[in-house]
């Protein structure tokens, strides 16, 4: 019977082998799990960052906004289609919120138009390209009539057109 002999009170090379193979793989596995928790730690934070910038997370703590949807409520308590660029109004007023579109003047007004809501909510700070102009002068239609304006200062305006052009389409 062959016996192995090792030098120096080793072991046998392939269990060196096996044992430092094992370490390696250990030391591979904890950097990879460390890096993959460096990655999700970064995406967590970027996430955050972002989050602060979503329209319907900053809006949720706007008083005027929900100021507005409430007076909306109660000015036409039943069922409403309001146009605009957040939720929180509509949400306040119980309406259906319709988007309004990233588009020039001309172009929002037209979809108006062809979609004859009950409401037109302008909020400021938005960026679609109309709305400042929309907030300053008006919609540039006759059909809008402003109803509401709340607000303190030029960043948290609020305003509330009633589409006249509403009661025409309704009709057909």
């Amino acid at each position: 019977m062959a016996t192995t002999t090792t030098l120096r009170g080793s072991r046998p090379r392939s269990a060196e082998r096996s044992a430092r193979a094992r370490t390696l793989r250990m030391d591979a596995i904890g950097v990879v799990t460390a890096a993959s928790m460096l990655i999700v730690v970064a995406l967590c934070g970027v996430a955050a960052q972002a989050l602060g910038g979503v329209g319907d997370f900053t809006q949720s703590g706007a008083a005027q906004l929900k100021a507005a949807g409430l007076w909306l409520k109660q000015h036409d308590p039943g069922p409403k289609r309001i146009m605009g660029t957040g939720t929180v109004v509509a949400y306040y007023a119980r309406g259906d919120l319709w988007y309004l579109p990233y588009a020039d003047s001309s172009l929002a007004l037209r979809y108006v138009e062809s979609k004859a809501p009950d409401f037109i909510v302008l909020e400021s700070g938005n960026a679609r390209p109309f709305i400042d102009s929309w907030m300053n002068g008006g919609i540039p239609n006759r059909e809008g009539k402003l109803i509401y304006a709340g607000g303190t200062g030029p960043r948290d305006r609020v305003m509330i057109y009633e589409w006249l052009g509403r009661r025409a389409s309704k009709d057909r």
